[in-house]
């Protein structure tokens, strides 16, 4: 749902600029595969190229914030796959 949302956006201003696909991965130094699956929805862009996606096509507030807002928080069952030991950990610190 918020990959096509931010396809959406990022295929929006991307034209609106002018400038191609291929172009706007140049640009951000990225594979040019990857803008058509952000514009398709299939995926989003990694969080380090975000501010850099909102800086070359001048997307304005609230949209930047749409494409700025972090992809995604985990639960705790998800954060425990990330991170190994997490609940007891979490125990402990909630215990004290």
């Amino acid at each position: 749902m918020r990959e096509a949302e931010v396809g959406s956006i990022i295929k929006k201003y991307r034209l609106l600029k002018g400038i191609t696909e291929d172009e706007l991965a140049q640009l951000l130094g990225i594979w040019n595969r990857y803008v058509p699956l952000w514009e398709e929805g299939l995926a989003l862009p990694d969080a380090l190229l975000l501010p850099l996606l909102v800086e070359i096509l001048r997307i304005p507030a609230p949209e930047a914030d749409v494409v700025l807002t972090p992809k995604t928080v985990l639960n705790f069952d998800e954060a425990e796959l990330v991170i190994p030991g997490l609940e007891k950990e979490y125990t402990l610190l909630h215990l004290s």
